[in-house]
C-alpha cells in the first residue's frame, strides 16, 4: 500500500472513530444527566426513566451499553395516540 494510500484509510479510520467515540458520549451524556435505572431484567438488561415501563422510558439490551443505547434511541423518539387511547411509541 503506498503512503498516499495508507495516509488517507488513516485519516478515514481516524474520522470514524472519533464519530463514534462523539456517538457514545453523546449517549452517556443524557444517562448521566438524568440517572434513570439500569437493572437486569430476567436475559437482558433494562434502563427505566419513570415509575414503571407503562409511564416511563425504556430501553433493553443484551448488555448495559446496548440498554442505554436503546434508551437513547427511546427518548427521542416521537409517540402518537392510537385508537384505543394508547400510546404508541415511532423510532
Amino acid at each position: 500500500m503506498s503512503e498516499t494510500l495508507l495516509g488517507e484509510w488513516y485519516q478515514h479510520d481516524l474520522h470514524t472513530t472519533m464519530q463514534n467515540i462523539l456517538f457514545d458520549q453523546q449517549h452517556y451524556q443524557l444517562f448521566q444527566m438524568l440517572k434513570p435505572e439500569l437493572k437486569q431484567d430476567g436475559n437482558q438488561w433494562c434502563v427505566l426513566y419513570g415509575d414503571n415501563l407503562q409511564v416511563g422510558i425504556a430501553g433493553f439490551g443484551d448488555t448495559p451499553y446496548e440498554a442505554i443505547r436503546n434508551w437513547n434511541q427511546a427518548w427521542h423518539s416521537k409517540i402518537t395516540k392510537t385508537n384505543n387511547s394508547t400510546y404508541e411509541q415511532y423510532t
